[in-house]
């Protein structure tokens, strides 16, 4: 009896340990690098792919346009993080965003002008959000307590269902996040800031180069999904494998 409740247990534990690994591909997918305020380089993943920790601070715009245009640099997505909806993280990127995730609607269409939002598939379900609503963020990454009152999004699209953490953001433009901070977007770079860049590399070459070159000639870090991931997982697979020797 107990050997058969031991070997249960880790069948479960392998299964969700599969499953795990299985969503942070998912999550990662196409993604070489992340580059961000400097920091902690896991907490720089967790933030700008996962979405589950708070981010390490935001980089200059000006600065992050720049390694958008490097040689090594096939795609960057900018990320502007920092307001809320119930808790829900309201995103701000552009349409790079939209081909790094094969992102699909299933009503409506995808954002375009300011205060525009297209929302995710679970986001609608939760929240009752339909195309033709609005809502009013708030700042911060969890908490209502401090709503942008004076600027109401509206919901335009609803993304189909994508298996990934993108069924539970709320996705506008940068220009919005910049408008609920009291920034105007006029053209101007400079003063104004986001929070990252998602990278795809250009060339295999990149991957030896481009990380140096970010860490060591600017003011900013770089961070390896791929790495960070397995080093995530590692922390989590201490606990699963004393788990799995502890029936036997």
């Amino acid at each position: 009896m107990l050997i058969a409740f031991g070997t249960a247990i880790l069948t479960i534990l392998l299964l969700a340990s599969t499953q795990i690994e299985q969503k942070l591909n998912n999550n990662s997918k196409d993604i070489d690098l992340v580059v961000g305020a400097k920091g902690s380089p896991l907490q720089l993943i967790l933030s700008s792919i996962y979405y589950i920790d708070f981010p390490t601070g935001n980089i200059p715009l000006k600065e992050a346009n720049e390694l958008a245009h490097n040689p090594f640099v096939k795609r960057a997505v900018p990320l502007a993080l920092g307001d809320n909806y119930n808790g829900i993280r309201i995103v701000g990127t552009d349409s790079n965003y939209i081909s790094l995730y094969g992102l699909t609607t299933q009503s409506g269409k995808f954002w375009q002008a300011d205060l525009e939002a297209t929302i995710g598939s679970n986001v609608a379900e939760e929240q009752g959000l339909k195309v033709g609503d609005t809502f009013f963020g708030a700042h911060g990454l969890t908490e209502n307590k401090d709503l942008h009152k004076d600027h109401a999004y509206k919901v335009v699209g609803i993304l189909a269902p994508q298996g990934n953490v993108t069924d539970n953001l709320i996705l506008t433009n940068v220009a919005s996040v910049w408008e609920m901070h009291g920034e105007e977007a006029n053209g101007e770079t400079e003063g104004k800031e986001i929070t990252s860049l998602l990278i795809q590399y250009r060339s295999p070459m990149s991957v030896a180069m481009f990380p140096r070159m970010v860490n060591q000639m600017t003011s900013l870090q770089s961070a390896s999904p791929a790495m960070e991931s397995t080093r995530l997982f590692s922390l989590i697979g201490v606990g699963l494998i004393l788990c799995n020797v502890l029936p036997f």
